[in-house]
């Protein structure tokens, strides 16, 4: 039987309408499939081809492009944020630094690039909380972890940077660096039998000293230092040795000297000193050493000799200027004898002093005054932004403390600095 179609007109207009609804829908997405590749070929692609070229270390095509980006899109959020990376790489940090307070940081490229900035410029209160925010993201991190410990020790956190050290050391390729960082950490604190444990550890992973923070040599001759101050001259000549045959230096070939003299090898010893001084010739320890081997022999002259170089400019340890007093006193030149005699008891007073600010440091890194020296050394070492820091929130804490106000004040002017013998060393 045939069918009449001619009543089925509600039927044939329900279809038309769901085909062209169809149809709007599928043009609506190939419509926005093309805008949506286009925007990506326009926006997203450029900054890729940025990124890159940063990561090839093409850094001038790189801030190019990036300029050249911007000019087209100046409130782009994500292609500011490349630039400071960008800027950190070519050294630009202040500026980077500035970019990055005022965007912020999401990305774990973005904000390492941000730490990096606050690190360079040896600002370690500011690299913190950014390390955080890493770490918070990206615990196991490994450079996160490394630069955050770094952070803590400068700023006196011994116990958080002996925390964040443990863990690089459980990350497997991280090993050294991680007890590089632990050794260092103790021999800071005087702990030189926990230091070689440590150092004795990176050897196990890097056996030749490789991959670390310091050359080879600079390694091997840290490790002789501090055998040689726990009482094992033969270690340690090994280590110095090892040392040297990496890099001539005149620190090592000094410290080699004193293990030899320890061993009994003086003669030895005494060559390995000139040595030094011939590669560093203002170098204290080989000058006092040699001019110590030429008093015991009687040479007194030649012993002068040997000292005066290091005596002036600066201010030598008392044990130069007692032993200038001796070599005095035997030349029967009593006038100048008097001199040094006053000036190792001035000095003595000095060191007696830099013991218990010493002292400080390592039993209570924490406390005000740990914190005041803190300041004080990194004004010395001309980091005034570090410097002013921690003068900022000393001064918060005791706003009438005279030698703290007198610090802020100078750290504000940028020098000079106050003495330290106004430090109350009674309240220590």
């Amino acid at each position: 039987m045939a069918i009449d179609l001619s009543n089925n007109k509600p039927v044939r207009q329900r279809q038309t309408r769901r085909f062209r609804f169809l149809s709007v829908v599928a043009i609506g997405l190939i419509t926005a499939g093309v805008t949506s590749g286009v925007m990506w070929y326009q926006h997203d692609r450029p900054l890729q081809r940025i990124e890159a070229a940063l990561a090839s270390g093409d850094r001038t095509s790189a801030l190019k492009g990036v300029g050249d980006f911007l000019r087209q899109h100046p409130g782009d959020v994500r292609a500011q944020v490349l630039r400071a990376r960008i800027l950190v790489e070519t050294g630009q940090l202040t500026e980077a630094l500035r970019v990055f307070h005022t965007t912020g940081a999401s990305e774990m490229a973005d904000l390492h690039a941000w730490a990096k900035a606050h690190l360079l410029r040896q600002e370690w209160s500011d690299a913190l909380p950014v390390l955080d925010r890493l770490l918070q993201l990206s615990p196991d991190d490994p450079d996160a972890l490394h630069e955050i410990t770094a952070c803590r020790s400068f700023l006196g956190h011994t116990r958080e940077a002996f925390e964040s050290a443990r863990r690089l050391a459980q990350i497997p390729g991280h090993e050294a660096r991680a007890w590089l960082q632990i050794g260092t950490l103790n021999e800071n604190l005087g702990n030189d039998r926990s230091a070689i444990e440590a150092f004795e550890k990176v050897l196990q992973f890097e056996p030749e000293g490789r991959g670390l923070q310091v050359t080879p040599a600079d390694f091997f001759g840290e490790l002789g230092r501090v055998l040689l101050k726990d009482g094992n001259p033969q270690r340690a000549r090994e280590m110095f040795e090892r040392s040297l045959e990496l890099s001539d230096s005149a620190e090592f070939r000094g410290q080699l000297g004193q293990a030899l003299q320890q061993l009994g090898e003086e003669e030895l010893a005494v060559q390995n000193w000139k040595r030094a001084v011939e590669l560093g010739a203002k170098l204290r320890e080989p000058r006092e050493a040699l001019a110590q081997y030429a008093f015991r022999l009687g040479r007194y002259q030649e012993a002068r000799q040997w000292l005066e170089p290091i005596l002036s400019p600066g201010t030598p340890p008392s044990s130069c200027t007692y032993l200038m007093q001796r070599i005095c006193l035997a030349q029967g030149d009593k006038k100048t004898a008097r001199h040094w005699q006053e000036q190792t008891e001035s000095v003595r007073k000095r060191e007696k002093l830099q013991s218990a600010i010493n002292h400080t440091l390592i039993e209570s890194p924490d406390s005000f005054w740990a914190r005041a020296i803190r300041a004080y050394q990194f004004a010395e070492e001309g980091n005034w932004r570090q410097a002013g820091v921690l003068t900022q929130q000393l001064v918060g804490e005791a706003p009438q403390e005279p030698f703290v106000r007198e610090l802020a004040t100078c750290i504000s002017r940028r020098g000079p600095l106050p003495s330290l013998d106004l430090l109350p060393v009674h309240q220590f």
